[in-house]
């Protein structure tokens, strides 16, 4: 009910939800009501204080495994879109391959299907930390 006032209210294309676990339901549920998601993976900044800060996500193979894993998850239950950000380019060339949707990357590589550039990274405006 809410998203799709979100959506009306807002013109908005699509809703991005962040995560992997928890929120499968939620992406199968918003898209058997007509109202398109975009899932977003890796880095997640509504929870980068339980990520432990501004860090590369999926850097070892268990943590690796379970982005895919969840990429998969996300498009099977009805994601239009994947956005990963701050994962190695490797691993990015590796879910794009797994998934048919198309994926974008916020510091995830080249190998992505678009990008996003960040202006206040671009610049360095109001950040005390270094983009990669």
């Amino acid at each position: 009910k809410n998203a799709a006032a979100i959506i009306q209210e807002s013109g908005a294309d699509a809703l991005k939800l962040e995560g992997g676990d928890g929120v499968f339901e939620s992406i199968r549920a918003l898209t058997l009501g007509g109202i398109p998601v975009v899932s977003h993976l890796g880095l997640t900044p509504q929870s980068v204080g339980v990520l432990g800060g501004y860090k590369v996500q999926g850097k070892d193979e268990q943590s690796a495994k379970k982005l895919i894993e969840d990429s998969i998850k996300c498009e099977q239950a009805g994601a239009m879109m994947l956005v990963l950000e701050c994962v190695p380019a490797e691993l990015t060339a590796k879910i794009k391959e797994e998934v048919s949707i198309p994926v974008i990357g916020i510091g995830a590589g080249s190998k992505a299907d678009g990008q996003v550039l960040v202006y206040h990274d671009v610049v360095g405006h109001g950040v005390d930390r270094t983009p990669k």
